[in-house]
């Protein structure tokens, strides 16, 4: 191997970490396709603002690359992974009811109770998500609100599918997701004025599927189960 040439006297130049261009091109999907799935149902309004604060990625339109911006020299010391990763340190969840992790499914109603307990980081929040197991679209089932003593159980109540997926395998995923996405769903509605998620009470909603979890969500620090659903009825 050739060793490259150096004055002597001089130091060697320091290259700085740059953020992995394979988390930056992740991070940009997950903008995108949840602009696609926000824009389908009329949820749109005021998530430009939005997505730009939560992911300092820029918002992409659904259909359209961004453009090249301006030349900026900086330096950077941290890539955009290990950010979050510090954000959410100390972060603790874990599923207890009605299965833990590693478990055989637990049979659920279509109407479920899900305990657990959680170390919420600051500046996110504690939502319960799922997808069927066989498929990649996740739906979002309720935001938790664990109490503040993190050694105490949280519950929450949540509609797993619909009537007819009776004895389908569902994966139920408890996840922090960024306080400010989190505000924004619960209050954006469609053009029905119908909510976009549920909100713990009898409502319709119109549901959102994306085969992403929302724009930031802390993907390391999650408990996941596996439930299938019984024959019971009766939404919640």
């Amino acid at each position: 191997m050739t060793t490259p040439d150096t004055t002597p006297g001089e130091d060697e130049a320091t290259e700085e970490p740059s953020p992995s261009s394979e988390d930056t091109a992740r991070r940009q999907s997950t903008s995108r396709a949840w602009a696609r799935t926000l824009g389908s149902v009329g949820g749109l309004g005021g998530l430009a603002l939005l997505i730009t604060a939560v992911t300092n990625t820029g918002f992409f339109q659904p259909d359209r690359e961004p453009s090249p911006g301006p030349t900026v020299t900086a330096t950077v010391t941290v890539s955009a992974t290990a950010a979050a990763s510090a954000a959410t340190a100390g972060a603790s969840v874990k599923l207890s009811y009605p299965a833990q992790h590693g478990e055989p499914p637990a049979e659920i109603g279509l109407c479920q109770e899900f305990r657990g307990v959680s170390k919420v980081p600051p500046g996110f929040v504690l939502w319960l998500a799922g997808r069927l197991e066989s498929e990649t679209q996740y739906e979002l089932f309720g935001k938790v609100n664990p109490p503040v003593d993190a050694t105490q159980p949280w519950k929450i109540t949540a509609q797993v599918g619909g009537p007819a997926q009776a004895g389908e395998l569902f994966e139920i995923t408890a996840v922090f997701i960024p306080q400010d996405m989190s505000d924004y769903l619960l209050a954006a509605t469609n053009y029905e004025s119908k909510n976009l998620v549920p909100h713990g009470d009898s409502d319709e909603v119109v549901g959102l599927l994306n085969k992403y979890l929302p724009p930031d969500t802390d993907t390391e620090h999650t408990d996941t189960i596996l439930v299938r659903r019984g024959k019971q009825t009766g939404s919640c």
